[in-house]
């Protein structure tokens, strides 16, 4: 499954620290944040990033990287975070059949 790679740059509002973090962006739009203990987060796409900070602001930025995902490793990424969260988008959910 090829994932373009996207650059979120996160600035806090409140004391205008930022930061970057990559993204993953498959065909249909649907965008994952790859995280190291496997729970990774997953958005209908790159338009419904969030972080625990709601105070944030993104910009997204594209690159010309991609990565050629596992199948077998991303649907274990989806159980582990629909287990971990209750519920994750749609698009995720569909690459379990």
């Amino acid at each position: 499954m090829i994932a373009k790679k996207l650059i979120v740059t996160a600035t806090e509002s409140t004391s205008s620290f930022t930061y970057q973090f990559p993204v993953w962006e498959f065909e249909d739009g649907l965008t994952f944040i790859t995280n190291n203990n496997y729970v990774n987060f997953f958005f209908e796409d790159k338009r419904e990033i969030k972080t625990s900070n709601p105070e944030e602001v993104f910009e997204v930025t594209e690159t010309d990287s991609v990565f050629d995902w596992n199948l077998k490793d991303l649907q274990e990424s989806i159980r582990v975070s629909l287990t971990e969260y209750g519920g994750i988008p749609a698009k995720a959910l569909a690459m379990l059949s």
